[in-house]
Formats: structure tokens, C-alpha cells, sequence
């Protein structure tokens, strides 16, 4: 017997789908389809799988923060090394598993899926005015490439909403809204520390002195959620925080000098230089945003946000002096704002390292879980060498070859 109303109900969901996708021609619905695909693939991954030991040390911070509080968790564990806001979404996350009877990760994850939609929402708008079906092809290759889908779905920790608010940010600067660029640039630097590299680029794309006070004032809004534990909790913070330093010899520079350290005549010399990138490579990574900033002065005024921000990442990813497998992510959505060839370079190449990680350290069970303890093996990390040195050429390319990013629909003139 049916219930009245049934067949209404079981009708409007297919219904309000097909809406989203109204408008368009069938190729392009064929390529928004392709990409929502993708986007179930990622929850079906976020379902099948904890990830790796990075979900399971914020379920250990999560844990932490709803006993105690913040700021105890930075003056204690040495590796909380956060944002102030991310534990207390991790603390969130695990009281309403707790309440609901859902597992911590899937709330965990539910975040980063929502930012790579958000992400591919943003490329459409960005590449609309190339064409609506180029657009759609855009959200397509960057639904499925792998390096988004593994550290987004599978690794576990909250690189993907930092990249989410970069690019918005980068976008947003090129649409001359100052003020909301410093903002999601805030929201980006209270995901992860790393964003502040984008400061200097960003600030130097400002038309005027009234657009670098507005994005001074977004960006500054961003230091609230800092202020009660670098003041209350100030040498915890800056012991964990502030004086971070990723895993050294895992990537680029100090991984291939320490493969030379048993080298006859250059051992000694090379061991050392490993040793010295470790220290000081931290002041090289923060000068390379300058010299970006300058170089767009003196030699492409035109160069946009995100052209800088993809250069400025994927400099990161050369120069720095440690490393986690997610940090592969950081380039890939600016990479697909300007340049679609160079991002399917990266991104495929990066989401191969990412996948030869996982699988190599997989512990064999379901959910899905990769050991980093057990040490991440040498072929991997060999590999990596070559996606190091493929961000490097790519970053010269995007640098030499101008070839600007798509113009944005209905730019903003004040």
C-alpha cells in the first residue's frame, strides 16, 4: 500500500538534482555529473577508511581538549602544533560522535570533502569566461585528481580546508575585494600556519592604499583566535607552535643531501648541509615570497593573485626544510586557477607519492589505515625526488611562460 504523498517524496530528491544541472548543455551536465561522482568516491574513501597516523593523533588531541582545554593541550603535548580553532573544532567533532554514535573521523573529514566542493565551485566560477563546458572540464580534472581525493579523503588531517580559503583568497584579491581576501587569508592562517607565506604576495596585488588597509584589516581579524593562548599560554605556544619544524631528510633538499652523506670526498660536506637546511631552511622559504613580490613589481606588474599564490606554493613545496605527505596538496587547487596542463602534471604526479605512501605502510584491514610509524620506506621517498624537482620546473614555467589566468566574471573596480 503506498503512503499518501510518496510518490512526491520519493520524487523531489532525483527532482532538485536535476535542477542543479538545468541550463547547461549536455556535455557540460555530462562533465558536473563526472565531477559529482567524484565527490561520492571521496565519501565512499572518508567511510572505508582512519587514514593515517595523523587522524588518530587528533583523535588523541580531540580527546585531550574535552578533559582539559587548549591551551593546557599547547603547554603539554609537544605535538600540537594547531591553530587554536582546529582543536576546538577537533574537541566538537569528538563530543557529537560521542552524542550521535558516529565515528570521529567521518565528522573530521566531513569539513575537508565540503572544502574540495567548495574548491571545485570556485574553479567553475574562475574559469567561466573561457566557457561554461571549459569550466566544467576544470571541476572535472579537479574532482578526480588523486592528490586532492587521498590527502582530502584519506590522510586525516586539515590540509585541504587550509588550500580551500588560499584560493578563495587569491580570487578574491583579483576581484580588487581587499577586504575579503585578508579575511579568508585569516581564516586560511587559522587553519594552518602555512598561509602566512601568501601575506607578502597578496599584499603586493593591492590597487591602491585604501585596498591594502582593507585587506590589513581582514588579515587582522585572523590574530583574534590567537590572542588568549599566545598570551595566557605564550611559551607552550611558541615551543609547539611557532618554532614547528615538519619531519627533516624525508624531501627534497635535505632528503638528497642525506643520501650523499656516505658518498667518498662529499659525505662530510653534504651531511652537514642537511643539518644546516634543517636550521636556517625556514629563512629561505620565507624569503622566497618577497623575491616573488618583487619580481611581480619589476617584471610583470599584470602577474595576478593567482598566479603568485601558485608560485609562492609550489616554492614552498621546493624549499622546504621538513615535510608531511600532505603537504602535496598545497599547490594543486591554485595550480588548476591558472594553469590547467601544469596542474594535472603536479597533482597526478603528487597523488601517485601520496598513493605509493598509503599503500606501502597500509596495515592490511579495514578501515583503511597506513603506519607511519613503522617509517616510510626509500622508494617512495625516492619518487618524491621527482615531484620536487617537477614543482620546481613548474614554478619556473609558470614564471617564464606568461600565461595569464582566466579574467574573472564581473571584477570588482573599487
Amino acid at each position: 500500500m503506498m503512503v499518501p504523498g510518496s510518490a512526491t517524496t520519493t520524487t523531489a530528491v532525483p527532482a532538485k538534482i536535476r535542477s542543479l544541472f538545468s541550463g547547461y548543455d549536455t556535455g557540460t551536465q555530462a562533465l558536473l555529473a563526472l565531477a559529482a561522482l567524484a565527490f561520492m568516491a571521496r565519501a565512499f574513501v572518508i567511510v572505508m577508511s582512519v587514514g593515517s597516523n595523523d587522524m588518530t593523533t587528533w583523535l588523541g588531541f580531540a580527546e585531550k581538549i574535552s578533559e582539559t582545554s587548549v591551551g593546557q593541550l599547547y603547554d603539554e603535548h609537544k605535538m600540537f602544533n594547531h591553530p587554536p580553532l582546529m582543536g576546538l573544532f577537533a574537541s566538537a567533532a569528538y563530543d557529537l560522535s560521542r552524542v550521535i554514535g558516529v565515528r570521529f573521523e567521518w565528522l573530521f573529514k566531513a569539513p575537508l570533502l565540503l572544502a574540495d566542493v567548495a574548491c571545485a565551485w570556485l574553479l567553475f566560477l574562475n574559469w567561466q569566461s573561457r566557457g561554461i563546458r571549459r569550466a566544467a572540464a576544470v571541476v572535472a580534472l579537479f574532482a578526480w585528481n588523486p592528490a586532492s581525493i587521498l590527502i582530502g579523503a584519506y590522510h586525516g588531517n586539515t590540509d585541504a580546508l587550509c588550500v580551500s580559503f588560499m584560493l578563495l583568497s587569491a580570487i578574491l584579491m583579483d576581484r580588487a575585494l581587499a577586504f575579503w581576501s585578508g579575511l579568508a587569508l585569516a581564516a586560511a592562517i587559522n587553519v594552518k600556519l602555512i598561509p602566512v607565506l601568501l601575506i607578502v604576495p597578496l599584499w603586493v596585488c593591492v590597487r591602491d592604499r585604501q585596498g591594502a588597509l582593507r585587506f590589513l584589516a581582514g588579515l587582522s581579524i585572523g590574530a583574534l583566535p590567537f590572542l588568549p593562548y599566545m598570551i595566557g599560554h605564550w611559551h607552550g605556544f611558541y615551543q609547539h607552535v611557532l618554532s614547528y619544524r615538519s619531519n627533516p631528510r624525508l624531501w627534497g633538499i635535505p632528503f638528497i643531501l642525506a643520501q650523499l652523506q656516505d658518498v667518498e670526498h662529499v659525505g662530510t660536506a653534504a651531511l652537514a648541509l642537511a643539518k644546516f637546511w634543517a636550521k636556517k631552511g625556514t629563512l629561505a622559504l620565507l624569503c622566497w615570497p618577497v623575491l616573488l613580490a618583487w619580481w611581480r613589481r619589476k617584471r610583470q606588474p599584470d602577474f595576478g593573485a593567482r598566479e603568485l599564490g601558485a608560485c609562492t606554493l609550489l616554492g614552498f613545496m621546493v624549499l622546504t626544510p621538513g615535510w608531511g605527505v600532505q603537504y602535496l596538496v598545497y599547490p594543486v587547487p591554485l595550480l588548476f586557477a591558472v594553469n590547467v596542463e601544469l596542474a594535472l602534471w603536479y597533482s597526478t604526479l603528487a597523488g601517485l607519492n601520496a598513493f605509493a605512501l598509503y599503500a606501502s605502510l597500509w596495515t592490511g584491514g579495514v578501515p583503511w589505515y597506513s603506519d607511519f610509524f613503522r617509517g616510510e620506506p626509500f622508494g617512495p621517498l625516492a619518487f618524491g625526488c621527482l615531484v620536487w624537482a617537477v614543482a620546481a620546473r613548474l614554478a619556473f614555467a609558470l614564471l617564464r611562460r606568461r600565461q595569464p589566468a582566466p579574467a574573472l566574471v564581473g571584477v570588482a573596480t573599487t
